[in-house]
């Protein structure tokens, strides 16, 4: 997939995106926040309660080893591949702070709701979002055509 260019050069750090998104969730009504990182697993998550849905938005980030490169393949210097990560890291922070508040928005102005907006992202009482727990199923169903019998209506 190519590589977006939304907020491709913000110098807005990473902490400042999670204020501007907490602010947003808080005008929007949402009661809890938090933000987490895998470093291992190379995710970041947010997550927010509103109304009485949980949210949780998994959110892959950039690996250091990607940037071990530029486009003309000759090796960065270490302190050029930790700067272009970081930026890719501000530039992630930035797209789902715009995600979040577009999301919000339609609901505010009737457009949608949270249900419609957030429905794969809607935590279960497993800790998985409805997306994780529904994805092998919906990969079977397109593989083979037919629709599983979980996500059949009235079964």
């Amino acid at each position: 997939m190519a590589r977006g260019v939304y907020a491709k050069n913000t110098s807005v750090s990473v902490d400042r995106s999670k204020a501007e998104i907490e602010r947003t969730l808080k005008r929007y009504g949402a009661s809890a926040f938090q933000s987490g990182q895998n470093m291992e697993e190379g995710l970041a998550w947010l997550q927010f309660k509103i109304e009485s849905a949980i949210v949780q938005i998994p959110m892959p980030m950039p690996k250091l080893e990607e940037f071990e490169f530029s486009r003309a393949r000759r090796r960065r210097r270490r302190e050029i591949q930790q700067q272009e990560y970081e930026k890719a890291t501000r530039q992630r922070w930035r797209a789902l702070n715009l995600l979040v508040k577009a999301k919000l928005e339609s609901v505010d102005q009737g457009i949608s709701t949270i249900e419609k907006e957030f429905l794969g992202d809607l935590l279960l009482p497993s800790g998985q979002t409805i997306a994780q727990a529904l994805a092998p199923q919906i990969d079977a169903a397109f593989k083979e055509g037919k629709m599983p019998k979980l996500l059949l209506p009235g079964v």
